[in-house]
């Protein structure tokens, strides 16, 4: 933004009066909104009229008069007074907040193409709720200078559409270890804006703009005890903070998985759509009434022919005033996933149905507890919420409490913990068989997930494993990443040793909680170019293992590699059997070498043949003619340690001797790597998965 002295003359195209700014020539935007709303007598200019304006401040194409400016032209008509006009007066707008206001309506003209009708209803609520979210002091102090003296608050508002950090269908993981992880947390002073809605088939929220949508977990409140999770459905909202996780797998079919953490303390509804049906109607008095209390909810489950249904146990209190006092199943279908959020264990419940519930039959429900078992009609039937937390279940356990259950109890339990660790062993048998192919069902991947919690108490940490067994027709959990604080419910005790899922097994997410601050690589389009912001790999010990991240090196001292030469045919490393033919030989690279930063070293393990090329320092076409005649000469092995290991190749004796000399020389790498769980000797140990060079 700069004082213009100079002119800018032109034709009046256009006149928006709801937000006050005229249009010269078809590009130029002049804002009138402080002259306006502080001067009764400023006039509008004619339409189609010649005009000139003199002392503006202008950005680009866009200019903001303030009361210094000076205007020639035809002026008709006075600006009527409207919601914008009074916003500015109410909070004492000056010229670098009306800049910020036309980068936000210039974000919502880009983001939000679908909503234009209701375009104006939307801008002013979200300004004046920015306004309200930053930095109060800041907002005081630029009072009373309609011109701009001071900066303009400091804020940028951004959609889910940046919010893109890996690629969903990608072949460029397939080099990766099996499971990764990345957690990007919102800048300061950084909001999203988007549209909240709960996935007619999942049950989960989803924000959007008119170009992408990323599931998002909302966390309960810390502070405000009347707020829940289901009066976002169908608002726009401006999320002040916010992570964004992804996970990938070096499965090719597994899609990357990206997804949005934010605490409802977080999030400001600014504007809502009137839905055409209520969540919850009233309906007829003849209908039948059953009374009920939530006593256990389940997740989404997919049935064959792609039927979706909720799953409840629940206390019936009363059918038509009767008193039952009976413990049964309630089998929701489709039409009541949208109302996930609207049942909370131990609240109580009207169910207003105009034909009988029918008996069905579940194995897996069956297996929890022998009661009967009933499907909820998907039409003729509505659900009244009557009081909430009408009963007082248990609290979730601590670690050591779940340890001591676990030890000498056999019943579902309920637990909160910290994920320390997620890991992924061979396939068990499942009595299960998956019903669907639809997508989000079921854990990523052939492996069989296992969430390890950990506890520290008096210098003693404490494990709590859970294995996701019999997962295969149940909603994809999300959000179990290492530092992620999360409340596990109605899990089986097993053997004495762990805990193992059970139908109505389901993951609340209640924040992410690192121990340190870290910055996660960019896995998304343009990452050969933009890796996003570094972190210092000598100081990863804080850093969860799984988690990607670049950092850049200064020295390398290379421990030891191997150039192996494999059949691929049977297998074998250099082999000479007139079977195999040499187009059947694959080149393997592995290496192990301490890399120093700023800060310390580092250990690095990669099989990465781009860690390689980087090393070598060759282009593409050399480094492919490099691999065709090691794959020609064979294998060689070295180590630093080993003085006896003499190559017999001179293109072997070459690579030994440059790493000889790149031990004792300044490199400058970028290194793409993942933390691994073990360390050595005292430092942090990565495996590179991709390296360039200075």
């Amino acid at each position: 933004m700069q004082y213009l002295t100079g002119l800018v003359q032109g034709t009046v195209t256009s006149i928006n009066h709801p937000l006050a700014y005229l249009v010269i020539d078809d590009k130029i935007i002049v804002q009138m909104g402080v002259r306006l709303a502080q001067d009764n007598s400023q006039m509008l200019p004619l339409l189609g009229s010649k005009i000139l304006v003199e002392k503006a401040y202008g950005c680009g194409l866009n200019y903001v008069l303030c009361k210094c400016s000076r205007l020639e032209g035809v002026f008709t008509t006075f600006c009527p007074q409207n919601d914008f006009l009074d916003l500015i007066r109410l909070y004492d707008l000056n010229v670098a907040h009306l800049f910020k206001f036309e980068e936000v309506r210039e974000v919502l003209q880009k983001n939000f193409t679908d909503v234009q009708e209701i375009k104006m209803d939307i801008l002013l609520s979200l300004f004046q709720n920015i306004i309200h979210t930053v930095d109060k002091e800041e907002i005081n102090h630029n009072k009373g200078n309609n011109c701009c003296g001071y900066p303009a608050p400091v804020f940028s508002l951004i959609t889910v559409s940046t919010c893109k950090h890996v690629e969903i269908k990608s072949s460029k993981y397939l080099d990766f270890p099996y499971w990764s992880f990345g957690v990007h947390p919102s800048k300061k002073n950084v909001m999203l804006f988007g549209w909240l809605e709960i996935h007619p088939i999942y049950g989960f929220y989803m924000i959007t703009d008119s170009h992408y949508k990323i599931v998002c977990i909302i966390t309960e409140s810390s502070t405000k005890t009347d707020v829940k999770l289901s009066q976002f459905a169908d608002n726009y909202v401006l999320i002040k903070k916010y992570t964004v996780v992804t996970e990938v797998f070096s499965e090719e079919c597994i899609p990357g998985i990206e997804y949005m953490v934010a605490s409802a303390d977080d999030i400001h509804i600014v504007h809502s759509v009137k839905k055409d049906i209520d969540t919850f109607e009233n309906a007829s008095n003849s209908y039948d009434v059953t009374s009920f209390v939530v006593l256990k909810k389940g997740t989404i489950c997919v049935r064959v022919n792609n039927k979706f249904e909720l799953l409840l146990q629940v206390f019936i209190r009363c059918y038509n005033m009767e008193v039952v006092w009976e413990e049964v199943y309630f089998v929701l279908p489709s039409t009541y996933v949208t109302m996930n959020f609207n049942f909370k264990e131990g609240s109580l419940y009207m169910l207003h149905h105009n034909t009988p519930l029918q008996e069905v039959s579940n194995l897996e429900l069956a297996r929890i507890k022998p009661l009967k078992i009933y499907e909820v009609p998907g039409k003729g039937c509505y659900i009244e919420p009557v009081y909430a937390g009408l009963y007082n279940l248990p609290e979730p356990l601590s670690i050591p409490g779940c340890k001591f259950h676990l030890q000498n109890k056999s019943d579902l339990v309920c637990f909160r913990g910290i994920v320390k660790e997620k890991r992924f062993i061979n396939p068990l048998s499942s009595r299960t068989v998956k019903n669907s192919k639809v997508y989000g069902f079921g854990t990523p991947g052939f492996k069989n997930h296992q969430i390890v919690f950990s506890h520290l108490d008096e210098n003693d940490t404490i494990y709590l494993d859970c294995y996701l067994n019999n997962w295969e027709n149940k909603l994809m959990p999300l959000g179990l990443v290492p530092q992620m604080e999360v409340i596990v419910k109605h899990v089986y005790p097993q053997s004495k040793k762990y805990f193992k899922s059970s139908i109505f097994t389901t993951f609340e997410i209640v924040s992410y909680k690192p121990l340190t601050n870290f910055n996660t690589v960019n896995l998304y389009e343009n990452e050969e170019i933009n890796w996003g912001f570094p972190s210092y790999l000598s100081q990863g010990h804080k850093i969860p293992a799984g988690v990607l991240v670049w950092g850049q090196v200064y020295n390398i001292f290379m421990l030891k590699f191997s150039i192996a030469v494999i059949c691929t045919h049977c297998k074998r490393v250099d082999c000479s059997e007139h079977t195999c033919e040499d187009r059947d030989r694959e080149v393997e690279f592995t290496a192990r070498f301490n890399a120093a930063d700023q800060y310390g070293q580092s250990t690095i393990i990669t099989r990465s043949f781009k860690v390689l090329q980087a090393f070598l320092n060759l282009n593409s076409t050399t480094f492919d003619k490099w691999i065709i005649n090691l794959r020609c000469i064979g294998s060689y092995h070295y180590n630093y340690f080993d003085e006896k290991n003499v190559p017999v190749t001179s293109l072997h004796n070459y690579l030994r001797k440059y790493f000889e000399q790149i031990n004792e020389r300044r490199l400058v790498l970028d290194l793409k790597c993942r933390k691994l769980k073990a360390t050595s000797n005292q430092r942090p140990l990565w495996f590179c998965v991709d390296a360039r060079r200075h």
